[in-house]
């Protein structure tokens, strides 16, 4: 009798963003991770999982090439990337039952979910849908959660209120973490958060307009939503139970569970359109490159 032997072969690639060498690294890993994921809602897939853990570097910086004819032209390395594909979905298009749980790392959710979960909120079953806007709320959360671990490993100082940043994402309890992220929020709104510790200085005119595009998209995503809501239940009476905390809820599919076979063109324009600010958001923002170490 023959036996066949067999056996998984693990090999561990790339590092937490926690343990970049200093704001230029932290900077590129976290910019390259959110233009992998345009790239994938491109395909039509959407993550709902950007965590700390999810985002890494590269253990070598990767290149690529495109063929152009008679032209191949390297592109760009990259130099950080996304993993953990469990809570991918379609987005462009799907009907299948609801999901037993809420999609998100909690620390790491969006402050508009947050806040339809909490107060239950949802003038509409749409509003319970995780989008691509979500997700990049998301990288901000990652990144405030990187720096503030980095200042911490490297035994730098923090200014006072940017010590509780951590505990302030680590809330359990949903409510308090909604109330603590406006709070984070509240100190980049009017501009870079004043007298920041060394290690947040040359992220402060990023997240003061990261944070002010994800709220304008966030309240654009909600008027949307009401309005696609509205357009939907003309065309049928039927209602669905939102009791549930995840109902993987869509404007394609319509409250009778029937799937329309095209997303309203608004949606998928919103979702580029915030895609394309926060590209250039990074793309603006680059004085963390100036710094190679975290000091």
């Amino acid at each position: 009798m023959l036996r066949n032997t067999e056996g998984i072969i693990l090999v561990t690639e790339g590092t937490n963003i926690v343990d970049s060498l200093g704001p230029a690294q932290l900077y590129t890993a976290v910019f390259h991770a959110l233009l992998g994921h345009w790239n994938l809602f491109q395909g039509g897939l959407l993550h709902r999982n950007v965590s700390i853990g999810n985002v890494m570097i590269m253990p070598k910086e990767q290149s690529s090439t495109i063929m152009d004819f008679d032209e191949t032209k390297p592109l760009t390395l990259c130099q950080g990337m996304f993993i953990d594909f469990d809570q991918t979905i379609l987005w462009t298009c799907w009907k299948r039952k609801a999901a037993l749980r809420r999609s998100g790392t909690l620390p790491f959710v969006s402050i508009r979910l947050l806040t339809q979960w909490v107060f239950k909120n949802h003038s509409t079953p749409l509003h319970n849908i995780h989008t691509a806007i979500d997700d990049l709320e998301s990288f901000i959360w990652v990144l405030i959660w990187a720096v503030a671990e980095c200042i911490k490993i490297n035994k730098l100082e923090f200014s006072d209120d940017e010590s509780r940043y951590i505990d302030d994402l680590c809330q359990e309890d949903v409510r308090s973490l909604v109330s603590r992220k406006k709070g984070i929020r509240y100190d980049y709104s009017t501009g870079p958060k004043r007298h920041p510790s060394k290690g947040f200085a040359p992220f402060g005119s990023l997240l003061h307009e990261l944070l002010g595009a994800a709220r304008s998209a966030s309240e654009a995503l909600d008027d949307l939503l009401i309005a696609l809501s509205a357009s939907s239940n003309s065309d049928s009476q039927q209602t669905v139970d939102t009791s549930e905390a995840d109902q993987d809820y869509n404007p394609c599919v319509s409250p009778d569970g029937r799937c329309n076979h095209s997303l309203p063109q608004e949606f998928t324009a919103l979702m580029e359109k915030t895609y394309q600010q926060f590209v250039a958001t990074f793309a603006k923002n680059q004085e963390p490159l100036k710094h190679t170490k975290w000091e």
